[in-house]
C-alpha cells in the first residue's frame, strides 16, 4: 500500500466507483510517478 493523491472519481456502467490515484514508487535508480484507476473499496482516507 502506498500513500497517494486522489485526482478524480468515475462511476462505471455497473454503478461501481473508481478513483484515479497518483502515487510515487521508488525504483532501483529513481522514483516513478504512477497513475491508476483503483476500485473505491480499496481506497481509504488517512
Amino acid at each position: 500500500m502506498w500513500p497517494g493523491l486522489l485526482v478524480e472519481w468515475r462511476q462505471d456502467e455497473d454503478g461501481g466507483w473508481h478513483g484515479r490515484v497518483s502515487y510515487a514508487v521508488a525504483g532501483p535508480g529513481d522514483v516513478v510517478l504512477v497513475e491508476a484507476w483503483v476500485p473505491a473499496a480499496l481506497l481509504e482516507q488517512r
